[in-house]
């Protein structure tokens, strides 16, 4: 493998969007139930865009590269949502293993949207692009045509539903996926708090650091 990039490139999403609770917040931005309402906002409660949404394209390059980021140095700001603390744009670079480089793109914001949720990666005998509900191809020494991914998001979800059920009535525990998925969480989580930073950041580090967000709205819930 030689270089990648992954992108989750959307329109708004806690505006005006397909969840529009920024104004609910708004009209009382200290209100338990309005924080939690556009948990989105937070950061703490969602882990910010990168954590929420573009782990899927991160999930992908993970998945295709096999491996730990070694390292990732990024930034970002916010320039569209006006309430809440996250940021709704991020460009980090990651250094893989055997100094494979994955440039990520993270926007959650409108105006004029050229959309693409993916991961394409480079090899010297190959390339592999992914799309979010799109194609899925190989090109190269050894091409595969791929298909359309459908639409993943009710498709997807009713299949992993299916699956766990599946797997509790026959008695299944192996979790083969919770692996994958924490790889991907703390993936996520570096190319966040590297951009936080605004400076390189290594993944040894940030475990080491051990840090815990806990949201006081969490820690005030009652049953």
């Amino acid at each position: 493998m030689v270089c990648g990039e992954a992108s989750f490139k959307c329109g708004d999403v806690w505006k005006h969007g397909w969840n529009p609770v920024e104004p609910i917040l708004k009209e009382n931005p200290t209100d338990p139930e309005a924080r939690l309402k556009a948990w989105g906002l937070d950061k703490v409660l969602s882990g910010d865009i990168l954590v929420e949404q573009t782990i899927h394209a991160i999930d992908v390059a993970t998945w295709i590269l096999d491996a730990d980021p070694v390292s990732a140095h990024g930034s970002g700001g916010r320039k569209h949502y006006e309430y809440g603390d996250i940021w709704d744009y991020f460009v980090v670079i990651y250094r893989f293993p055997n100094n494979v480089l994955v440039n990520l793109i993270a926007k959650q914001c409108d105006g004029g949207h050229f959309g693409n949720i993916g991961c394409t990666m480079y090899g010297l005998d190959g390339a592999i692009d992914t799309r979010y509900g799109g194609k899925v191809s190989i090109q190269g020494s050894n091409p595969y045509k791929g298909g359309e991914t459908g639409n993943l998001y009710p498709e997807g979800t009713a299949a992993n539903i299916a699956a766990f059920y599946d797997d509790i009535t026959k008695g299944r525990f192996a979790n083969t996926t919770v692996g994958p998925s924490v790889r991907s969480n703390l993936a996520s989580i570096l190319a966040r708090d590297a951009a936080y930073k605004g400076s390189l950041l290594t993944f040894d580090e940030m475990l080491k650091a051990n840090e815990k967000l806990e949201s006081d709205v969490v820690k005030g819930l009652k049953a």
